[in-house]
């Protein structure tokens, strides 16, 4: 790849939980300045700690082989004042401007993983626009006709448009009349990392729950089938479903059944654990599993869970329900089309004949490690000089 500085924009803070972003801009970070920036402030976030906490003339601070901008609190859209909101985001685009002109004579990537970020794009004078889908957008609740605006108009304009799935291609393509090409980079792991948890010391937490786990790993949400959970815990109830991850995005009656779950003697919440953290939880499991609610309403149906290659990298059983992205790994994932076949599968796994072996889950997994993902997303940006 020639010389470039590269602003990926994205809407998950840095220090989160990790997802696609982090993995690929960390790696990229190791031959490329990269500059990783979140929306601004909006007026919602004044009674926040993390606007409390945050510095009036903001920095770029140098995490993970990336520069991480940390906002400075001054600068606040106010929604309801589109016009306003929308000179904000010009002044912390051309903040982003002054921070790679002082520091760099490169060329510019607008690596976007958001439509968000649309008004950033003319500020910024991008020499090469990248837009990076990894959901199904207009499938959540705070989709509107603007975003969709915004989404367009980047299609429109970008050298390279990629999405985390074929199926999630396949919608955009259906919803935009998007006619360009659409590459699919899907999500990978951390190879080594995962590999290398069976090693480590089981957390405490972990390890006062006997066997055999079942867990999940991830964020809980709507997308999380909780009344199979709460099934398979009631049906077996010397089986223990170890859910590790935070609380996030919950209707009401997800939330009923998560509160259910927690009533439940052998279902248990160990909460959000860092990225270092989590190889020492799953390869601790007798089973993983992406215990997914399949609904065309929801973006996770269309999804690539960042989790598959993560649980294979262990070499542990790996149970699924029936995602399109997932089929393709049918050798190495066992795939539960209802909650008998659930009940089967897991003890089929607990008994030593899950689906596959050790040795080829850890090849499947290592052939999609995220350093895979990110030598091929290099060669498309290649191929665009």
């Amino acid at each position: 790849m020639p010389d470039y500085t590269i602003i990926a924009l994205g809407s998950n803070s840095w220090h989160g939980p990790w997802m696609n972003r982090q993995h690929i801009m960390s790696r990229f970070g190791k031959s490329f300045d990269i500059i990783y920036s979140t929306p601004l402030w909006t007026n919602w976030s004044l009674s926040s700690e993390e606007w409390k906490n945050s510095s009036w003339s903001g920095s770029f601070k140098r995490v993970d082989n990336v520069w991480v901008d940390e906002t400075p609190k001054w600068l606040i859209r106010i929604p309801r004042l589109p016009l306003l909101s929308r000179f904000i985001e010009y002044l912390g685009a051309k903040r982003l401007r002054r921070f790679i002109d002082q520091n760099r004579g490169k060329k510019l990537i607008v690596y976007l993983f958001r439509p968000e970020f649309f008004n950033y794009i003319k500020p910024l004078a991008a020499d090469l626009i990248i837009y990076h889908i990894y959901d199904v957008y207009d499938k959540e609740a705070s989709w509107s006709i603007e975003k969709d605006k915004w989404q367009k108009l980047i299609l429109n304009q970008a050298d390279l448009v990629i999405a985390s799935s074929q199926e999630m291609a396949n919608h955009l393509i259906k919803k935009t009349n998007y006619t360009g090409s659409i590459k699919i980079l899907k999500n990978g792991a951390d190879y080594q990392a995962f590999r290398n948890g069976i090693d480590e010391k089981v957390p405490s937490d972990l390890a006062t729950i006997p066997h055999p786990r079942i867990s999940y790993v991830g964020r809980l949400n709507i997308k999380v089938d909780l009344s199979l959970i709460i099934e398979l815990a009631t049906r077996r109830p010397e089986w223990h479903f170890i859910l590790v991850g935070p609380e996030v995005f919950f209707d009401s009656k997800t939330k009923e059944l998560l509160e259910i779950c927690k009533k439940i003697h052998n279902i248990h919440f160990l909460g959000e654990k860092s990225h270092k953290e989590l190889p020492s939880y799953t390869a601790q499991m007798d089973v993983n599993t992406m215990i997914y609610v399949l609904n065309k309403d929801n973006w996770s149906y269309y999804g690539y869970p960042l989790k598959l290659h993560e649980y294979l990298a262990t070499g542990k059983p790996v149970i699924s329900s029936n995602l399109s992205s997932v089929r393709e790994y049918d050798q190495v994932v066992a795939i539960a089309h209802n909650p008998d076949e659930w009940e089967q599968l897991i003890e089929d796994a607990i008994n030593g004949n899950g689906r596959g072996c050790p040795k080829l889950r850890q090849e499947v997994a290592y052939q999609n490690s995220w350093d895979v993902r990110v030598k091929q997303l290099n060669d498309w940006i290649n191929h665009l000089n």
